[in-house]
């Protein structure tokens, strides 16, 4: 901005001392006027008020009433009280929650309430003034969670990726009253929300609610709703959970809803109905069923836990659907995986399939009858021919399993034995899937 100056210079006539002195009449010719382009000093502004220096009254009167180096022309911008160093009563100076930029006013929780306003700063549902924990009337050195933002500004105090707001259970708005545990510190304070030894943190990074009962695992005493709770789910008792995978699969056991990975879930494993699987051991060898892969004790795996089931390993899901609950070679209702004699022939599975002076190992010879469906399975492991061996590249067609995948065995062929009215000896010529069309020369 330039400033047009007039001057007007009077020009005057002056004799030396002593003389005649008399005003001279200005020049006819002279121009007595002249113009200056004068530019005004720079001013530098604080938005959108006149600059500050000093706490008072400045020389522009822009005044500061309350003292808190917020001038009243600032405070009006903000909306904070020009007669209050602490407008919202938080314990807090307004200068301090209103952060080094004034055009930009600090506004922790995003809520389009500016902190020196808000008495939450944080919005995690307990004031400002109360996140004082050392009870010294600072709220600015309280960190309980060790994290460098103290408290108040913190919207998980704990640190336990659960927001403090969000621990408020009974929902009243208050996370100050609630524990879950009962241990006497808020869960909004406590690392181990429902004491299972395992952190909030890390249940929480293992997922939210495994068993789907609509309590969240970080609360949920037994997160896989397995009738086990959680805190007992440490097998090798050293105090972490996290080492305890009974079926090897990389889940460990409190957050597996099948355990042993045999394909019943834990939580059916519960033989005698008490409501506690813990005391279930049908074999009697102090594993409990939800425990042990080999239920029966009949040293056939209830199924293959240790990878894709591709039957590289004998177990007792002969049907290959992952689930040892639905299969039952005699129709006993009793499935394999807990059947000691699985075929009904009078001799127990154990004996039929264990090589004797061996841990579990299998006879060299399964078979006797080279049927293609091993002793422990066939009702007539005695006769040769009664079933026609799935492996065939040319099975006939009695056999209704045509698949040359393994296992080399199938119900199907065990099942059509049993249902035969005898035991073939001779060539089947019949197509039949169940009784036999042709000339039955057994009994």
């Amino acid at each position: 901005m330039v400033r047009q100056v007039i001057f007007t210079i009077a020009l005057f006539t002056f004799v030396g001392c002593g003389g005649d002195t008399t005003e001279a009449e200005p020049s006819k010719s002279s121009k007595p006027s002249f113009e200056f382009e004068i530019p005004l000093p720079d001013v530098v502004t604080t938005w959108p008020c006149p600059p500050f220096d000093d706490l008072g009254t400045d020389e522009n009167g822009n005044n500061d009433d309350d003292l808190d180096d917020l001038t009243n022309c600032v405070e009006a911008q903000l909306g904070t009280d020009p007669n209050s160093a602490d407008t919202d009563g938080d314990g807090l100076g307004d200068r301090m929650e209103v952060g080094g930029d004034l055009e930009d006013p600090r506004d922790t929780d995003d809520d389009h309430i500016i902190d020196a306003l808000e008495i939450d700063d944080d919005g995690d549902g307990i004031p400002t003034a109360e996140e004082d924990m050392n009870g010294n009337g600072d709220p600015t050195d309280d960190d309980y969670d060790g994290d460098s933002d103290p408290d108040y500004l913190d919207a998980d105090d704990d640190d336990d990726n659960v927001d403090t707001i969000d621990e408020d259970v009974d929902g009243d708005g208050d996370p100050r009253n609630d524990d879950t545990d009962l241990d006497g510190i808020m869960d909004y304070l406590d690392e181990d929300d429902d004491n299972d030894t395992v952190l909030t943190k890390v249940e929480r990074s293992l997922g939210n609610d495994t068993d789907g009962d609509g309590t969240p695992n970080h609360r949920d005493t037994d997160d896989d709703g397995d009738g086990v709770l959680t805190i007992n789910e440490d097998r090798n008792g050293d105090g972490d959970l996290l080492n305890d995978d009974t079926d090897g699969d990389g889940d460990p056991d409190f957050i597996e809803i099948d355990d042993d990975g045999d394909g019943v879930n834990s939580a059916l494993e519960d033989a005698n109905g008490d409501g506690d699987n813990t005391n279930d051991d049908l074999d009697t060898d102090g594993i409990p069923d939800f425990l042990d892969l080999d239920e029966d004790g009949d040293c056939i795996l209830s199924r293959d836990a240790t990878g894709p089931d591709d039957d590289a390993r004998i177990d007792e899901d002969t049907n290959l659907d992952g689930n040892a609950g639905n299969d039952d070679t005699d129709g006993d209702g009793v499935p394999n995986y807990r059947d000691i004699d699985d075929d009904g022939d009078g001799i127990r599975t154990k004996v039929e399939f264990q090589d004797p002076g061996t841990q579990c190992e299998a006879l060299p010879n399964l078979d006797a009858d080279a049927d293609h469906c091993p002793d422990y399975l066939d009702a007539f492991d005695g006769e040769l021919g009664v079933c026609d061996p799935i492996v065939n590249p040319n099975p006939d067609t009695d056999d209704t399993d045509t698949t040359n995948d393994p296992p080399y065995f199938d119900d199907a062929c065990c099942v059509e034995v049993i249902m035969d009215t005898g035991v073939d000896t001779g060539t089947d010529t019949g197509g039949d899937t169940a009784t036999d069309t042709g000339t039955d020369t057994g009994n």
